[in-house]
């Protein structure tokens, strides 16, 4: 899109999302490399610090959605919850225009020491895949916030961008990881 999306058209994405099934079905990208043809995995680790403090803000963080907020995107609806089955259309400026980014939250993950959500890409999303994102508590209790992506092109477009795709992806990767670092730092 040449810009950000109106409330009607943000309204039809959604409307097309809730009747669409998932673009990717395939192995979690939370289960690491599947090794799938065609498609691209990626694996990024941020240590946040140590302590219960840093693992609540961690989980604070991506409920409030600071790792792609820190990115420049946009998530609507701009509280969604992270359950299972909620719709979030994600968009993301790239330069000139915006990425409109359609996705499933397909798993959550709330257990002692890891936190996080994984989503799948819905009609519409220029890629197919998974993106995980997880806060976990290590040894020593040490906290690490990691993204995990499997993907690929889904539209010719992105075909088309063949490495500077991957740049991209990467990039934003770095900038989830970065707002999730600085939400954890803030004074609260």
């Amino acid at each position: 899109m040449l810009s950000r999306p109106t409330e009607a058209r943000l309204r039809d994405l959604f409307a097309r999302a809730a009747s669409g099934n998932l673009t990717y079905t395939g192995p979690r990208a939370a289960d690491g490399d599947p090794h799938l043809p065609g498609y691209r995995y990626g694996e990024y680790v941020k240590e946040l610090g140590s302590g219960d403090d840093v693992f609540e803000r961690g989980k604070d963080a991506l409920r409030h959605w600071a790792a792609h907020h820190q990115a420049g995107a946009a998530v609507a609806p701009v509280d969604a919850p992270l359950t299972e089955g909620t719709d979030v259309i994600v968009t993301l400026p790239l330069g000139p225009v915006s990425m409109v980014a359609p996705c499933r939250i397909v798993s959550v993950v709330d257990a002692a020491d890891r936190f996080g959500f994984a989503y799948a890409t819905l009609p519409g999303h220029p890629e197919s895949g998974e993106e995980a994102f997880h806060i976990e508590r290590g040894e020593g209790g040490r906290v690490t916030f990691r993204v995990q992506v499997v993907s690929r092109p889904a539209l010719a477009v992105m075909r088309l961008g063949g490495p500077l795709t991957n740049l991209v992806e990467a990039r934003v990767a770095r900038k989830y990881l970065k707002g999730v670092r600085l939400y954890v730092s803030a004074v609260p």
